[in-house]
This record gives C-alpha cells, structure tokens and sequence, in this order.
C-alpha cells in the first residue's frame, strides 16, 4: 500500500510554529527505495516514520539502526543519516509524517537529546493513532488548509511530547486484558462480534473494560472492530477479482449496502470509488494552497 500526501501550504506562521509537509502510508519492497539525508532537496523539515510489518534500515552518522514493528525514527532533514530497505528484508510498511517550523526544532532537539532517535510506541498508543487518524482526515479532504494541517501538526508534537515526558512509550504497556482483546479481534474481525463478546474476553466488568479500551486504545470497542474491517477492505479492494460483495463479507459485514455505507464514513468514498481512484491517481497527492 503506498498513499502519500505532500502539502505546499503558504504561510509564514507555518515557518515559525508548526506546519505539515507530507504525511502517509507506504509499503516498499525492492532494495532501491533509500533516502540520503544529506542529499535530499527536501527543505528543512522532520520525519517521524513508524514501522508497521517487515523491518527497515537507519544509519545516523557511524551507527545502523535495524528497525521492526513498533520501532520508529525520528530524523532531521538535512543531517547525516540514511535510511533504506536493507537486502534481507522482503518489505518495509510503515506510516510517516513530516513537520516544519521552529517550535517543530525545538520540541525535536528536546527529545533527541533525551530519549535519542529510535522510539517504540504499540499501534494503539496515542501518538500513532493520531497518525493514522491525520492521514483518514487528509484522505477524506478534510484537512485543506495550512490553518487545519497546523494544527494536526502541532496536535502530535503535543501527543508526542505528553507520551515521552510522562514515561517513555515502551514503558506504558497495554493491559494483558486489553491486549487479549485486540488479538481476539484482530483474529475474528470477519465475524459477528459484539461488545459483551469483547467483554468475556477481558474478563472485566463491561463499565471497567470500555474505559480501559478507550484509554489505551483511543477508541471505542465496537470503533476498533470498524476500524480493522474497513483496513482490511482497503487491502482487498486493491485486488480486482474481488467484488465488492464479496470484500464486504469476508472483512465480516452481512451485506454490500451496509459495508459501503460504513466504508463511506471512515475513508469519504464509496467502496468502487475508492478502488476506481486507487488504481488511477498517483501515489503522490499535493495539497497547494
């Protein structure tokens, strides 16, 4: 999968705040995909690129970072490092986004020098979440402007910087309740499962349980088992041979009409427009304002 958006949004306040250069969600699997960080004609901005599955390569001046699932960098552009798709991996997916400006700097040299480049943070955490979220936003043409993109940029430095100052990332495990319960999801998203099925998996009471969910999850239960059906769909609609009836019944809904009406909500489009616009646009998506 590779969506990517790029963003060209004129405004000084962007320079001298926060303002969002590019944001997305790329799977890259051939050897040639590398970025030299002091060769790049990028202006001066920040990655943060979390990894989703496979595992992917950094250099940072003499040191090589092998980063997995969880695993993210957190880069200056331009500076010494590159970072790549190393011979013995097979693929690289991950998420990113990239941010401008001086409170950007400051917040980045901040934690850097106190926690490094490399983080981890769980899928569900906060940081992550806002990631993705960001990016559904963008998709559904609902972040146009570098008053909105400004925002959502300096919303996730704030997340980034509340999860690393109260305790490093790593340090702030989801429940073994919670987690059960994302497995058991993640592993019967196509079928009926409803909240009180949830529920019996956490062993919890279902008051103490929605709030746990919630909190470390960042969205509700029954949100969670939407949110990984309509991800799966996005999969499976990248491949023609299947109709949409039959993406709608093996993500777990019952019918055609119901999936393309949940799928409008999160991604803005139909189920067949999505697919007709994936297999037509490019890959880049440039926001000019």
């Amino acid at each position: 999968m590779n969506l990517t958006y790029g963003f060209q949004l004129q405004g000084q306040h962007q320079e001298q705040s926060v303002g969002l250069y590019a944001i997305g969600h790329e799977t890259q699997t051939e050897i040639s995909y590398r970025w030299d960080g002091k060769h790049r004609s990028d202006r001066h901005c920040f990655v943060f690129q979390y990894t989703l599955s496979g595992s992917g390569a950094i250099k940072i001046a003499d040191q090589i970072y092998h980063l997995t699932k969880n695993q993210a960098f957190w880069i200056e552009v331009p500076s010494d490092h590159c970072y790549y798709l190393p011979e013995d991996s097979n693929h690289w997916e991950f998420l990113y986004i990239t941010l401008f400006g001086n409170t950007v700097h400051q917040i980045y040299q901040q934690l850097t020098q106190t926690h490094g480049h490399i983080l981890t943070y769980a899928e569900q955490s906060p940081v992550i979440q806002l990631i993705q979220s960001t990016l559904n936003e963008v998709n559904q043409n609902k972040i146009t402007n570098r008053y909105q993109a400004s925002a959502r940029s300096y919303q996730f430095l704030m997340t980034l910087l509340e999860n690393s100052s109260e305790e490093q990332s790593t340090n702030k495990e989801i429940p073994s309740s919670i987690n059960h319960v994302l497995k058991f999801i993640n592993d019967h998203f196509n079928q009926d499962i409803s909240l009180d099925d949830c529920v019996k998996q956490s062993k919890l009471s279902k008051y103490y349980f929605t709030r746990q969910f919630s909190r470390y999850v960042g969205m509700t239960p029954i949100q969670y088992i939407s949110h990984i059906r309509i991800q799966k769909a996005i999969e499976l609609l990248l491949n023609d041979s299947d109709s949409i009836e039959d993406v709608a019944k093996i993500v777990g809904f019952q019918n055609g009409n119901y999936f393309a009406k949940v799928f409008k909500k999160h991604t803005g489009k139909s189920p067949s427009s999505y697919r007709n616009a994936r297999s037509s646009m490019p890959v880049d998506h440039w926001f000019i304002n």
